[in-house]
This record gives structure tokens, C-alpha cells and sequence, in this order.
């Protein structure tokens, strides 16, 4: 026997309070870098180039994409997020990057990838490259407002 089970209606005649109905809305924050310097720190120290800041209420990052600028040898892309209160970096995300020799045939590496990272106000999403290589990386974010 299947049993129904009015979970709205539950919750309407409920004496507690929801956000169910309460809609956010989207601000675009979409930021592009290059950056060419090479370190292969993963801790946050050496060069670390910031990408896009967490708005007010914050900011959820829905895509990442990371595009080399010419010829590329195997190395690492890394992403890391900023707390500039505590002056910490924290490694988020490594992103492998494989030997590409760019010509005519051979397009430049190119990857997009879809995440859901929500950032807090003030936190930086920031990346830096393994090897001193050009790419573009491109942060596209929905900041929140209510």
C-alpha cells in the first residue's frame, strides 16, 4: 500500500517558520585573470593571482574555466580560496593540465568545468600555475541578494 504524504501542507499547518517561498536573487560576477608566474607552492605562498571577491551576501561560483595561451607542458593550474581576515589561502582545487603543443590542427588546452562553490563576503577565489605558462582563467559567479 503507498502512502501519500503532504509534506507543504505539513509544514503550512505547522507552527514553524520556513524559508521555503523566500526567493534570492542573482547579481552576474564573472571575472577573467591571466597569470604566467610559476610556483609550486600548494600552502598559498608565492605568486597567487585573485580571480573574484564574495559580494556582500556572498557569491556562489557556478563555472570555471581555464584556457592555455599558446604551448603547454604538463603541470598543475591551482585554485585556492582567500580568508583576509585570517590572512590564510586554502588549496580548493587542482586542476591537471597535460602537454599541448598548439598549431593549425592542434588547438591550445581548454577546460570548463561546472562547480557549486559558495563563497562567504570578503573570501577570494585566487589562482596560480605550477609552471611560468600563460593561461586565462574565468570565474563565473552569481552574487546573492535578498
Amino acid at each position: 500500500m503507498l502512502e501519500y504524504i503532504n509534506t507543504g501542507s505539513a509544514l503550512r499547518d505547522a507552527d514553524v517558520t520556513t524559508n521555503i517561498n523566500e526567493r534570492a536573487k542573482y547579481t552576474a560576477n564573472t571575472a577573467t585573470v591571466k597569470i604566467n608566474t610559476a610556483n609550486t607552492n600548494i600552502d598559498g605562498t608565492g605568486t597567487i593571482t585573485t580571480i573574484l571577491t564574495g559580494a556582500s551576501n556572498g557569491t556562489l561560483i557556478k563555472k570555471i574555466t581555464v584556457q592555455s595561451i599558446g604551448n603547454c607542458t604538463r603541470g598543475m593550474v591551482r585554485l585556492f580560496i582567500y580568508n583576509p581576515f585570517t590572512l590564510v589561502y586554502f588549496l580548493l582545487d587542482e586542476i591537471d593540465i597535460p602537454a599541448v603543443i598548439q598549431s593549425g590542427t592542434q588547438e591550445a588546452f581548454s577546460i570548463t568545468y561546472d562547480v557549486d562553490y559558495s563563497i562567504q563576503a570578503s573570501l577570494v577565489l585566487a589562482a596560480s600555475t605550477h609552471n611560468a605558462e600563460s593561461f586565462i582563467v574565468t570565474a563565473e559567479g552569481l552574487d546573492y541578494a535578498y
